[in-house]
Order: structure tokens, then sequence, then C-alpha cells
């Protein structure tokens, strides 16, 4: 079992990731660009590349899991959220979340399957009203990106529905996806993010601050 990077170790990584980026890309805004990210490193840091990367720099990005299957986000529209995706996707799963008209301002979304890790975010997260998208077998980029559109229109109505101005995510699904998802979440969508994910050393889930 390899170790979680956290705390200062998170930071010190991620900051030495987004100079790197910098360094060898310069600026991205506008510029096609192709990135390809392979390897099978902890969500956190994928997501961190996504979140460079987001849906207004014009990258192409190009996911990949550790068979070589490959999803991206090649011909998305850049300059508004995703279309088509099920505001309904994201269904409540405790007492907090199922009250109606209430104002949530703040939420927890599981993102994978609720049967497998629904207890362990319920756990972490025990106060919060939480929400839970089902993520399925993902096997190729229109399955990819139809998730990523449920989930930008599943946030998109907790913030009409329900006030919501920060979501604590709990990222449960294939990390290559990820990408995508962290590409599409950008501040126009939910002004706060906070990023969780597990450390299955300390059986807990610990949040990871992002660029």
């Amino acid at each position: 079992m390899r170790e979680l990077l956290t705390g200062d170790d998170w930071e010190d990584m991620v900051t030495t990731l987004e100079q790197s980026l910098s360094n060898a890309l310069g600026t991205v805004r506008g510029e096609p660009r192709k990135v390809r990210v392979l390897g099978n490193a902890q969500a956190g840091l994928v997501w961190a590349v996504g979140r460079h990367f987001d849906r207004t720099t014009g990258a192409a990005l190009y996911g990949y899991d550790r068979d070589g299957l490959s999803v991206t986000n090649q011909g998305q529209i850049r300059h508004t959220p995703l279309p088509n995706g099920n505001p309904e996707s994201a269904q409540p799963v405790n007492d907090t979340a199922r009250e109606p008209k209430a104002k949530l301002p703040t939420v927890a979304l599981g993102i994978g399957s609720q049967q497998r890790y629904g207890s362990h975010v319920q756990a972490a997260m025990p106060d919060l009203p939480l929400f839970w998208i089902e993520s399925g077998s993902i096997e190729n980029s229109e399955q990819a990106m139809a998730l990523v559109a449920n989930i930008v229109a599943s946030v998109e109505r907790l913030q009409r529905d329900y006030a919501t101005r920060e979501l604590v995510l709990f990222w449960t699904t294939a990390n290559h996806v990820a990408l995508l998802a962290a590409a599409n979440l950008t501040t126009h969508v939910i002004p706060k993010l906070k990023f969780m994910e597990r450390d299955h050393a300390k059986a807990a889930y610990v949040h990871l601050s992002m660029p």
C-alpha cells in the first residue's frame, strides 16, 4: 500500500507540480495543446493537474488508467458548462440532504459507488448533508464526459435549489476520469470546493488543498 501525500508533503508536491507545468508549457490560455496524464498516482494529484488545465485553457486532456485505457475531453465546449447533464443525478443520502427547501450552504458529494464507499464517506462528514452520484463502469470518453456533465448539472442544481456555495467532494471512482471532472468543476460552477481523499493506511479521509 503506497503512502498518501498529505500535509506539508502534499503542499510541496502541488507547488512543484504547478511550477513545473508553468515552466514547461508557459501560458496555456487560448493555446490549443494536448496534455497526456499517465500513471497510477493518488487521485488528488490527477485532480490538481485537471485544475491547472481547466476547460477555459483550451487544453485537450487525455487520462490513462493502469491498463492504458484513455478518456479525453477533446472537442468539448470551452467557455460554457457542459450541456445535456442530468441535474437529478445527485441523490440525497442522509436525512439532512432530504430536508425540503432547506438552505444548504455546504454539502458533501460522493461520486462513485455508494454501496462500496458510502459508509466511509458518511463517517468522514456525519454532520453534512450528503448527496451521491453513481458513476458505474466507465469504458470510454463518451461515458466519462457524460458523468462529468451530470456532475456539473447536479452541482448547478444544488446551487439553485439549496443555495450551496461550498462542495466537499469525495471522488471514489476512476482516477483518470478525475482529470476531466476537475477541468470542468471550475469556480464558475461552484465557488469553493474541498477535495477529500481516503488515506487507506489510516482508514480516514483527508482534505487536500488544491491550486
